[in-house]
């Protein structure tokens, strides 16, 4: 990675143009691409050779970001990934964009599962060469369930836990939006990727929390706080513990 930086100010320019220029629908997935190069190219490099480049870039996303874009738009979970690699290159820097960022994330979180079921002995098939459709069988019911939604939901969780990881206090204000969110996936059974990430969240959760009090940066809050966000986290933890499949 260090190594890197001696290549940055060749390549950088020209992952901007095509961030910036390549907007015709033909290519979507080069400038999905190219929004991943860039905050890949950024963790390597570090903060102080990026900083000027990703205030340019993160303007880009965030006008992106205010523009419809259909489901099967790759840029979605692109841009959802590549926000939380500028997260972890910029640290607390990140802060100001958070407004920014939350609101779609939560919304991917938030995203119901995409189910159609069937009987088992229904002639009715679950457009079975659709790739974007994954069927089981549970007893005499044929369940299908889009993936694309899930995945979705899936990286939308593993950035949630992202950001709470790197920014600590900092995160305080999204908590009691994230954590009703993420304590009911812990019991999601539709998609082991998304029980994970709710997993992994939640010590990540009450670190922010327990750090926000103790420097003075939960206006309004203190111990009981934290000690009311472990009586909701930790018994769906290990409710969760025991009914995992």
């Amino acid at each position: 990675q260090d190594h890197f930086k001696k290549y940055y100010d060749a390549v950088m320019p020209y992952l901007k143009a095509i961030l910036m220029n390549a907007t015709d629908k033909s290519n979507r997935m080069l400038r999905a691409k190219s929004m991943e190069c860039i905050s890949l190219v950024g963790m390597a490099v570090g903060k102080d050779k990026f900083r000027d480049d990703a205030k340019q870039v993160m303007e880009v996303l965030m006008a992106l970001q205010g523009t419809p874009m259909e489901t099967d738009d790759p840029i979605t979970s692109y841009m959802l990934q590549a926000w939380a690699r500028l997260c972890k290159c910029l640290g607390q820097d990140f802060l100001p964009y958070m407004h920014v960022v939350m609101p779609p994330l939560l919304q991917s979180a938030q995203l119901k599962p995409d189910v159609t079921i069937t009987s088992a002995e229904s002639d009715d098939e679950i457009e079975s060469d659709d790739d974007s459709i994954e069927t089981i069988t549970l007893g005499d019911k044929r369940i299908g369930i889009r993936t694309s939604v899930l995945e979705e939901k899936a990286t939308a969780c593993n950035m949630l836990c992202c950001y709470a990881d790197e920014l600590k206090e900092g995160f305080f204000p999204w908590i009691d939006q994230v954590a009703p969110t993420l304590v009911p996936l812990l019991k999601f059974y539709f998609h082991e990727e998304v029980r994970r990430a709710a997993v992994a969240a939640m010590p990540e959760l009450l670190r922010s929390a327990k750090l926000a009090v103790e420097k003075g940066q939960a206006p309004g809050r203190d111990e009981s706080y934290v000690k009311q966000l472990s009586d909701f986290i930790i018994p769906a933890l290990v409710e969760a513990l025991h009914k995992e499949p």
